[in-house]
C-alpha cells in the first residue's frame, strides 16, 4: 500500500544537441482556451516498479481528477490517498495518491494533476486508458511538458538542457554540473552578460540620439571635460566594459572547448600500439566485460571499439583501436588510418607494447613512431605512414589541445623471474629517457599492475577537468550549440570595439544580445526547439 507523504514541486530542466546559430521568427502565443489540449503520460521509467508517476497537464486536469474519483480534488499541492475508478464504468482501477497543483505553480505552469498508482504494468495501462477516454485528452509527445514548461516562462532553454543532462548523468561529476544548468546557474550569468550589453546599447544609443543632452548632464558631473569630447568619453568608458565582458565570454569559450563539452561526452582515452600487444584484453580487463574480440591473430580489430567509464565520479570513453603498423590489406589499412586520426584527437593516449619484444623491433616500428610524434609535436618521426596518414586526415595541433601519454608495457607474467622482466624494462626506459612518461608494467593475464593503471587514468582525468577550468565562476558550457552562440557574441563584442561608427557599433552590440537571446531561448528559437525537446522520453 502506498503512504501519504508531503511533496513540494520543483522545476527542474532539460537539455539539447548542437543546434544551427541562425533561427527563425519566435513560437506561436501559447492557447490558454478551455478547448486547448490536456496532455497526460507516464513520467516515470516504463516497467513493473513500487509506484509509477502518472502525470496529466492542461486546463482539463482538474476536471480528468474529478472524473477519476468522484471527488473534489484535494487541497492544492497536498497529497491523498483516493480510489481511481474508471469513468466509463465506474469499476474500480487502483488506490493511489493524487496531488493537485493549480497553475502556475507546477513543472509545466499549467493546471497539472499527478498520480502516484502501484507499478504494475496492468494498472498503469488501464489508468492510461481510462484518461483516454476522457474528452480533449491526449497522450503527452516526447518532451511536451517541458516544451510547455518552456512556453509558460518556467524554464530557459539552458535549465532544460541541463535537466536533460541530469536524466541522463551516469558519473558524479555529470550530475553536479548537469544540476547547476537546471537550477538556472548558467541562465543567471547569461542574464548577467546580456543585461550588460543592453545597458551598453543605451549608453551607445544616447551618444547617436540625444548627443547635446548627453554632453549637457555629463559636462557637470565631469570636471574640465570639453563638452565635444563626453560622448568619447562615454563611449571609451562602453568599450572598456565591453572588452571586459568578452574577456570572460572567451575564458568560458576556451573552458569548453578544453573540458566543458567532455563533461557530457566524456574524456576521450584512446589505446593504441603494435598489433597484439593486447589492447583488446586490456579493454576487457578496464571494462570488466568481453566488450571486444581477442585473438593471437594480428590485425583481428579493425573499428575503433569504445566503453563508457565511471573514473572517482569522472566521466570517460575509453576507445580501443587497430593495431598500428604497415600492412598492405585494404581493410586493414583503413582500421590503422581510423585509429591514428582517434590517437590524435584522444585527451589521454595510452601506448601499448608487448614487454617481451623489443621497441625497436620491426613490430613496433610504425606505433614507436606515432608515439615519438606525441611526444615531441612530430619533430621525431620517421614513418612515413603515420605522416601521410595524418595528413590525409586533416589532423593538425591545436594550441589549446594537449594529450597526455601514458606508456604499457603488457604480458609481464611472460617472465620467469623479476631479474628478467626489470631487464626488458630497462630496456623500454632507456629508449624513452628523457621523454618525460616512464613506462608501467601491467599484465593482461592476472592482473598485475592494473590497479595502478586505474589510478593512474583517474589522476590524468582529474588533471584534465582541473586544468581545463579558469578561475572565476567555474561555470562551463557543455554544448556546442552554447559555444557557438558564445563565440557569435564575442565576434559581435571585437567588432564594437574595431569601428569608430557608433551607429554600426549599436547594431553589433543588439547582434551580440540577439545571441545570448538564442542561447537562453528568449528570441527566435521555433527551429532549435524541435531538436531541444526530442531528447527527451515521452511524459517528460
Amino acid at each position: 500500500m502506498i503512504t501519504a507523504t508531503p511533496v513540494t514541486d520543483t522545476a527542474l530542466t532539460s537539455s539539447p544537441t548542437d543546434a544551427p546559430v541562425e533561427l527563425p521568427p519566435p513560437p506561436p502565443p501559447i492557447d490558454r482556451t478551455p478547448d486547448a489540449d490536456t496532455i497526460f503520460s507516464l513520467s516515470s521509467a516504463p516497467g513493473r516498479a513500487g509506484v509509477s508517476v502518472i502525470r496529466v497537464s492542461g486546463p482539463r486536469a482538474r476536471t480528468a481528477l474529478e472524473d477519476l474519483t468522484a471527488r473534489p480534488p484535494p487541497p492544492p499541492r497536498e497529497l491523498r490517498l483516493r480510489t481511481l475508478l474508471d469513468p466509463h464504468d465506474g469499476e474500480p482501477l487502483d488506490q493511489a495518491l493524487v496531488v493537485w497543483l493549480p497553475a502556475p505553480h507546477s513543472f509545466t505552469g499549467e493546471d497539472t494533476v499527478e498520480l502516484f498508482v502501484h507499478g504494475g504494468v496492468a494498472v498503469v495501462r488501464d489508468t492510461l486508458t481510462a484518461l483516454s477516454r476522457l474528452p480533449t485528452l491526449r497522450s503527452a509527445e516526447p518532451g511536451e511538458f517541458t516544451r510547455r514548461a518552456f512556453e509558460n516562462d518556467r524554464l530557459d532553454l539552458t535549465a532544460i538542457e541541463g535537466l536533460s543532462d541530469l536524466i541522463r548523468a551516469e558519473t558524479t561529476h555529470q550530475r553536479q554540473h548537469a544540476l547547476r544548468h537546471a537550477n538556472g546557474d548558467l541562465e543567471r550569468l547569461l542574464s548577467e552578460w546580456r543585461q550588460l550589453i543592453v545597458d551598453s546599447m543605451a549608453r551607445m544609443e544616447a551618444c547617436i540620439d540625444f548627443a547635446e543632452e548627453v554632453e549637457a548632464s555629463a559636462s557637470s558631473s565631469v570636471a574640465g571635460e570639453e563638452a565635444g569630447e563626453v560622448s568619447h568619453w562615454l563611449v571609451d568608458s562602453v568599450r572598456r566594459d565591453l572588452s571586459t565582458l568578452a574577456g570572460s565570454i572567451q575564458r568560458v569559450i576556451r573552458d569548453s572547448r578544453n573540458c566543458g563539452e567532455r563533461i557530457r561526452d566524456g574524456v576521450r582515452i584512446v589505446l593504441t600500439g603494435p598489433p597484439n600487444a593486447g589492447k583488446s584484453s586490456l579493454l576487457n580487463r578496464i571494462s570488466k566485460r568481453k566488450a571486444a574480440l581477442v585473438s593471437v591473430h594480428p590485425g583481428t580489430t579493425r573499428d575503433a571499439l569504445e566503453v563508457h567509464l565511471d573514473l572517482a565520479g569522472y566521466p570517460a570513453v575509453l576507445c580501443d583501436t587497430a593495431g598500428i603498423r604497415d600492412t598492405d590489406d585494404e581493410i586493414e589499412s583503413a582500421g590503422v588510418a581510423l585509429a591514428i586520426e582517434q590517437v590524435v584527437n584522444a585527451d589521454v593516449q595510452l601506448f601499448l607494447f608487448d614487454l617481451a619484444t623489443r621497441l625497436d623491433s620491426s613490430e613496433n616500428r610504425v606505433a614507436l613512431d606515432l608515439l615519438l610524434a606525441q611526444l615531441t609535436a612530430k619533430s621525431m618521426v620517421s614513418a612515413p605512414l603515420v605522416d601521410s596518414l595524418a595528413q590525409a586526415s586533416g589532423l593538425t595541433d591545436t594550441p589549446e589541445h594537449h594529450p597526455r601519454q601514458l606508456v604499457l608495457l603488457n604480458k609481464s607474467d611472460k617472465f620467469a623471474d623479476a631479474c628478467g622482466a626489470n631487464e626488458a624494462l630497462s630496456h623500454f626506459e632507456s629508449r624513452l629517457l628523457g621523454l618525460g612518461t616512464p613506462p608501467l608494467l601491467i599484465s593482461c593475464e592476472n592482473g598485475d599492475g592494473l590497479e595502478d593503471l586505474s589510478e593512474r587514468l583517474t589522476e590524468q582525468v582529474r588533471e584534465f577537468f582541473a586544468r581545463g577550468v579558469s578561475r572565476g565562476h567555474g561555470l562551463q558550457v557543455t554544448r556546442v550549440r552554447h559555444r557557438q552562440l558564445l563565440e557569435l557574441c564575442v565576434e559581435h563584442l571585437l567588432s564594437v570595439l574595431e569601428t569608430d561608427d557608433l551607429i554600426l557599433a549599436t547594431e553589433e552590440l543588439r547582434r551580440a544580445s540577439h545571441a545570448i537571446g538564442q542561447l537562453t531561448g528568449r528570441v527566435d528559437v521555433e527551429e532549435v526547439l524541435d531538436v531541444v525537446f526530442q531528447e527527451f522520453c515521452i511524459g517528460k
